[in-house]
């Protein structure tokens, strides 16, 4: 069940290392962003009467596109060598030990019980039972108790 689950999201994760964004879309949202940088500053002038909100406001909106556009660069390729990249020799060494202790004898053992788990199992069912009682007879006495005052 595992494996199957891990080999489908190694398959998903293949897909996206292979289909890249596309070229035009990527230019198209430089040019957007590039269009923005500059139209932003006269707005702001036109919108806000103080000079220090419209530089403070500018920058803002102007620094949170960029950085979004930065984050879906580095998104757009997660393996790779950078130091923003995912660990993949790593995540491959941790699958490669969990695939090698499924090999290991004391993995495949079944579990068998003792003759004294259903010994046990009574004694623990005797216990709760005797535990509901008092529950049940001091739930009973403090209903005596507030019945009375």
């Amino acid at each position: 069940q595992e494996l199957a689950t891990g080999m489908v999201n190694y398959h998903q994760a293949i897909k996206i290392a292979q289909v890249p964004l596309p070229f035009p879309y990527m230019q198209t949202m430089e040019l957007l962003l590039i269009l923005h940088w500059a139209i932003t500053p006269p707005l702001m002038c036109m919108w806000v009467q103080s000079a220090m909100w419209t530089g403070i406001l500018t920058f803002m909106q102007v620094f949170f596109l960029w950085s979004f556009n930065c984050i879906a660069t580095e998104l757009e390729n997660p393996f790779g060598e950078d130091l923003n990249d995912l660990p993949v020799e790593d995540m491959q060494r941790s699958f490669n030990q969990r695939l090698l202790l499924l090999l290991c004898p004391s993995t495949t053992r079944t579990p068998v019980l003792t003759p004294d788990a259903m010994k046990e199992a009574v004694q623990l069912d005797q216990g709760l039972v005797q535990d509901l009682r008092k529950v049940k007879t001091g739930l009973m006495k403090k209903t005596k108790l507030g019945s009375g005052i």
